[in-house]
C-alpha cells in the first residue's frame, strides 16, 4: 500500500469556514476495545500505516486493526501503547 504525501508551499494559508479550523482537536473517549498485537521485528510492514516520525525496528510499538475492517491497520508507538493502553481482562 502506498502512502500518500502532500506538499504545502512555505506561504500556504488556507481558510476554512467558520468553526471548522484544522487545529481545533478536542478530546474524545473510546467506546470500544482497541485490537492490537506486538510488533516482530523485522516483520513486512506492508499495509501498515508508519508515521515518518515513528520507528517501528527500535521502539517495537503495537500494529492495531480496524475491528470492522482487518486490512486497516496502523503502527501504534511504544510509549503511547502504554500510557494509554492496558489488557481488557485486566
Amino acid at each position: 500500500m502506498k502512502r500518500k504525501q502532500f506538499l504545502l508551499c512555505k506561504d500556504y494559508s488556507p481558510t476554512y469556514p467558520k468553526g471548522n479550523q484544522m487545529n481545533e482537536f478536542k478530546q474524545y473517549r473510546r467506546k470500544g476495545l482497541a485490537e492490537m498485537r506486538p510488533y516482530v521485528p523485522g516483520e513486512d510492514l506492508l499495509g501498515v500505516s508508519v508515521s515518518a516520525a515513528d520507528d517501528p525496528p527500535n521502539d517495537l510499538g503495537m500494529i492495531a486493526r480496524n475491528p470492522k475492517n482487518h486490512a486497516d491497520k496502523w503502527y501504534v508507538a511504544k510509549k503511547y501503547f502504554e500510557d494509554s493502553f492496558e489488557p481488557a481482562d485486566a
